[in-house]
């Protein structure tokens, strides 16, 4: 796992483009190591999702048992990070934009970090806030996040807004169809 320093730094990076810097690109290694070392996010935001996922199973009052469900969103959770990096091989020689794949894919997944940041924001609040409100302010915090989502592909791709509007679309198709595919199989 990359040192604290390094995370905080590709953070720092993430949180740039959060505040529309595309500067904040230049805090990512596109090396090949740094390429594979992006991936230790999956690490990084996995206690947030975590409890993400746990907040979002009681509030539900979900009948569905505890551990079929961990098991099925845990599997889920690792092939979603699969899931875009190997559709967007395709995507990017298709737009020709390939020679920007590992910048993409870098700037997701470091990026991931603030996204799951601000997504906690409501369950920590929602000790001062009321049910509603905390929904309300999830619905503004996801929209912002897929926002947020579009600009690092528009930056990492350096493209049109309709190609980066494609590439969203199909990263949010793959993670329904593999959310789909996994819990009909788990947790069914």
């Amino acid at each position: 796992m990359p040192p604290f320093a390094e995370i905080r730094h590709y953070f720092e990076g993430a949180w740039r483009l959060a505040k529309g810097d595309t500067g904040g690109m230049e805090h990512f290694d596109f090396s090949a190591d740094g390429f594979w070392r992006s991936f230790w996010a999956i690490v990084v935001v996995a206690p947030g999702y975590a409890i993400l996922v746990a907040d979002q199973y009681i509030r539900r009052g979900d009948p569905v048992a505890f551990w079929p469900t961990f098991s099925a969103e845990a599997v889920s959770y690792l092939f979603g990070w699969a899931a875009f990096p190997i559709l967007a091989i395709f995507l990017t020689r298709m737009f020709d934009v390939a020679g920007r794949y590992v910048p993409l894919i870098v700037a997701l997944n470091w990026a991931s970090m603030v996204q799951i940041g601000a997504l906690l924001v409501p369950i920590v609040l929602a000790a001062v806030l009321s049910a509603p409100m905390v929904e309300l302010l999830l619905m503004i915090l996801t929209g912002a996040v897929l926002f947020y989502h579009g600009f690092i592909i528009k930056t990492a791709l350096d493209c049109p807004v309709g190609i980066a509007a494609v590439f969203l679309a199909a990263d949010l198709v793959a993670v329904m169809l593999v959310n789909g595919l996994v819990f009909s199989l788990i947790a069914g």
